[in-house]
């Protein structure tokens, strides 16, 4: 089994690109009891880049009509 306890979480609340990067650290300091998976929903049209995603690259495929946020 890969987890032995796996918590979900189904967000109620649609949030904002920093809104969600923020509840998702948080998340990480409550995981002491194992893992969570949450779903959750986008307030606004955004871009999530991961740490080695290039902004300009994200602009270039998605344009400037999103906003872009940071993992």
């Amino acid at each position: 089994m890969l987890f032995e306890n796996l918590r979900v979480w189904r967000d109620p609340v649609a949030r904002s690109g920093p809104e969600n990067m923020a509840v998702d650290e948080w998340l990480t300091t409550q995981a002491e009891d194992g893992p969570i998976l949450r779903f959750y929903d986008w307030s606004g049209d955004w871009v999530s880049l991961g740490y080695f995603q290039s902004l300009a690259e994200a602009q270039r495929l998605f344009g400037n009509d999103v906003s872009y946020v940071r993992r």
